[in-house]
């Protein structure tokens, strides 16, 4: 100020007319300019024209700093909400649909599996797999797009996150490609999938927790910034009054009337009607300048109401924001009283809008969340002392509340510095009911909802460690006879149909406590976990299925009747699992000899089976080898004394087994396919 004022002052008394003590007091203001108090000295002993000349001045410096201050908090506004959306909400939004996506590619990858298990079309099969790669593929450039575009993943981070995906992807590929082929193999490796499935999943969830984090800090910069626009300008706008009654009290009476005329515009201008014509702007001694310095008020004034218009449409478009957010959101002060309560917490938890506003305490706002259903096993006390406590914590935590049937929520409370809590309200029920349903079809047969073979052989660990050396158990093996002539001749929708009808029909005959699986097609297994009754117990409940599965079907207006074969094998102390389920399957091959019965395993069937096994192995191997011959033996008719036709007959000459008779191949090719 000492050089841009001192001089410009100095210059004024010079060519002023007054007389040779004026000169004198401004030669003296000159001379004290720089020392404590000298420009205090300097505006006392200035005249009334110049003090009136000074108020106008300080006046339009008041109202500059004013809508400089006003335009700054503006841009400030708008950029933190363009940071906002551009930093957080669109890379929160998209990292979440990353995540919905992987997880719907994960379950479907599974249900990949399942269906592979029961053997049903291969041409679907190798579909639904190309469906899924597809999918993957989709997923896949979602991924690397986001990582791509935004910047507020670290590049380390970012680097995980590729290897990560690219690994879990890679898994993907492979066991949807051997689910058309090997679906136990294509199992084994989607536990990889599965453990590279949980690490991309658990460093998403770290992604999106910074995002919110970074959400909570630039939403807290936004607020204070508005507040600190309206102080700033509250305290220019006063300074700016107390200028125009500083000035109105130095005018002399020479002025008063257009003084109090330009006192008048004032205070309609105070009134914020700026639709008026400033008087005296074309005089040119001081009170012109002081309407000049009106109308320019009049101008600031327009400015600064614009201004406070665009800082409300920026408060309303963060309104918008903090309403558009997926959490819901409640900002608790030190004093236990809310702050702050955005739209998507009623949407969550089912409450009318605005039934809470700032300023309820604990308990007005526990009477109402109890009032509307939440809750329903705490009390007022009980409900009021927890949310209390949770708030009052001084460090992040984060729960999930069944806050009502079907309603799962996770709640995150994270202190502020003031001594107040931000409380976030995420509706996780659906996520839970998917992994729900993940874990079920991975463990369930997805046409019959049956257990699958990994809880068939998980019960029947149980069963044999719970009992000890004293397990009573039993393992029956069902096979459903002419179950592919219901395929053949219905379609595979029908045999789908029957499948399920057979599994109803198991569900009647078997007991709670037991255990009833689908290994895969039409096999199926028990597990009876008690036979005290003894083996006739185990056979009555054979013959009762027998029965139960033979009685005819109806398949949409379609009659059928199938039969089923059991081997059974009784539980044995001290033979491991798989040889117990090896005689289970031995005494399978034995029932269905005859078909529609049921056989115990005994001591020398192995033999037997293993003879057939050797012989069907022998077959297979003598069709790609062609060691067959097709003989023609020739029909002679006696009556027309000629040779009428010719009858077709096979041989099969083995190199070890010789002339291998028809009556022993024939049957055997006929039941294997």
């Amino acid at each position: 100020m000492k050089s841009g004022f001192g001089p410009r002052w100095s210059n004024s008394v010079m060519v002023d007319s007054d007389s040779a003590p004026d000169a004198a007091a401004a030669a003296m203001t000159r001379e004290s300019w720089g020392s404590n108090g000298a420009f205090r000295f300097g505006i006392s002993n200035l005249s009334l024209p110049r003090k009136v000349a000074l108020i106008p001045a300080l006046t339009l410096l008041a109202m500059g700093l004013m809508l400089t201050v006003a335009v700054q908090m503006g841009e400030q506004n708008t950029t933190a909400l363009r940071a906002l959306d551009r930093d957080v909400f669109e890379p929160l939004n998209r990292a979440q649909a990353l995540k919905s996506g992987i997880t719907l590619v994960h379950t479907r990858l599974f249900a990949l599996l399942s269906i592979g298990t029961n053997e049903v079309n291969q041409a679907g099969l190798k579909s639904d797999a190309a469906r899924l790669v597809d999918r993957l593929g989709t997923e896949a450039a979602h991924f690397v797009s986001f990582l791509d575009t935004t910047t507020v993943v670290p590049l380390e981070d970012a680097r995980r996150l590729r290897k990560e995906f690219a690994a879990y992807a890679d898994l993907v590929r492979d066991t949807a490609s051997f689910a058309v082929y090997d679906t136990s193999y294509g199992a084994l490796i989607a536990d990889l999938a599965d453990d590279a499935f949980g690490h991309l999943v658990a460093d998403l969830d770290v992604l999106v927790k910074a995002l919110a984090m970074r959400r909570l800090t630039l939403a807290e910069e936004a607020v204070g910034n508005s507040l600190d626009a309206e102080r700033t300008l509250l305290g220019l706008g006063l300074g700016a009054a107390i200028l125009a009654l500083l000035g109105s009290a130095l005018v002399g009476r020479s002025i008063a009337r257009p003084v109090l005329r330009l006192t008048a515009v004032m205070n309609r201008l105070a009134q914020g009607d700026t639709d008026l014509v400033v008087p005296e702007t074309g005089r040119t001694e001081e009170v012109g300048a002081m309407a000049r310095a009106v109308e320019v008020f009049r101008c600031d004034a327009i400015a600064r109401r614009r201004s406070e218009a665009a800082l409300q449409r920026t408060n309303l478009m963060f309104d918008a924001a903090l309403n558009s957010m997926l959490q819901g959101m409640v900002v608790w002060g030190s004093d236990n009283r809310v702050q702050l309560v955005n739209g998507r917490y009623f949407a969550i938890c089912g409450l009318p809008h605005g039934c809470i506003v700032p300023g309820m305490t604990v308990r007005e706002i526990s009477a109402i969340i109890l009032r509307h259903g939440l809750y329903p096993d705490q009390n007022m006390d009980a409900l009021s002392d927890r949310i209390a406590g949770s708030i009052s914590i001084r460090r992040s935590t984060q729960v999930e509340l069944t806050m009502r049937p079907n309603l799962i929520v996770r709640v995150a409370t994270e202190p502020m510095a003031n001594g107040g809590a931000v409380v976030t309200f995420e509706d996780v029920t659906e996520k839970r009911e998917t992994e729900q349903q993940i874990v079920f079809m991975a463990r369930h047969d997805a046409l019959t909802n049956l257990p699958n073979r990994t809880v068939f052989r998980e019960f029947l660990d149980a069963v044999i460690e719970e009992a000890g050396e004293r397990s009573d158990f039993a393992v029956l093996y069902l096979d459903l006879d002419h179950f592919k002539q219901v395929n053949d001749t219905l379609g595979h929708a029908a045999g789908d149909k029957l499948l399920q009808l057979v599994a109803e029909r198991l569900r009647e005959c078997v007991r709670e406590d037991d255990l009833i699986a689908r290994l895969g097609g039409d096999e199926f297994a028990i597990v009876l976990a008690n036979k005290s009754a003894g083996p006739e117990h185990v056979a009555s409940i054979a013959a009762r299925l027998v029965e139960s599965i033979g009685a005819p079907y109806d398949l949409n207006g379609r009659i059928v009747v199938v039969g089923n074969s059991i081997g059974i094998v009784l539980s044995d102390s001290g033979v491991p699992i798989g040889e117990l389920l090896t005689r289970a399957d031995v005494a399978l091959y034995h029932a269905k000899e005859e078909r529609n019965t049921f056989a115990f395993f005994e001591p020398g069937m192995d033999a037997l089976i293993h003879t057939r096994r050797e012989l069907e192995a022998d077959l297979q191997i003598a069709v790609h080898r062609g060691d067959f011959e097709l003989h023609y033996q020739p029909v002679y008719s006696l009556v027309e004394d000629r040779v009428t036709a010719f009858e077709a007959l096979i041989r099969w000459n083995h190199p070890t087994r010789g002339r291998v008779p028809p009556d022993e191949f024939i049957p055997l090719a006929e039941q294997t396919g």
